[in-house]
């Protein structure tokens, strides 16, 4: 299986919208043709960016409950990873 790292805008658009490509990324991860990679870093920029009030009033699905549950179905189709190096090669 692939193991893929999404930018933070693949997030977003998953998040605030169920279909598009962005959607299907997340399906693809979540029916196991994808392995996501990500860190507890990761994990909260996600969450930050979900939650910052400019987007929350451009896309009105993003409830403080959807956000939520956006994050926990990333845990747990997610691998996450302690150790990332701060500089790629």
């Amino acid at each position: 299986m692939q193991r893929v790292v999404f930018d933070c805008m693949i997030f977003l658009q998953a998040a605030a919208r169920s279909t598009g490509p962005a959607a299907v990324l997340l399906e693809l991860v979540e029916n196991g043709m994808l392995q996501l990679v990500v860190s507890v870093e990761i994990l909260d920029e996600i969450g930050d960016v979900l939650r910052r009030p400019e987007l929350t009033t451009k896309f009105k699905s993003l409830t403080p409950q959807v956000v939520t549950e956006f994050l926990n179905r990333l845990q747990i189709c997610s691998e996450t990873v302690d150790s990332v190096p701060k500089v790629f090669v």
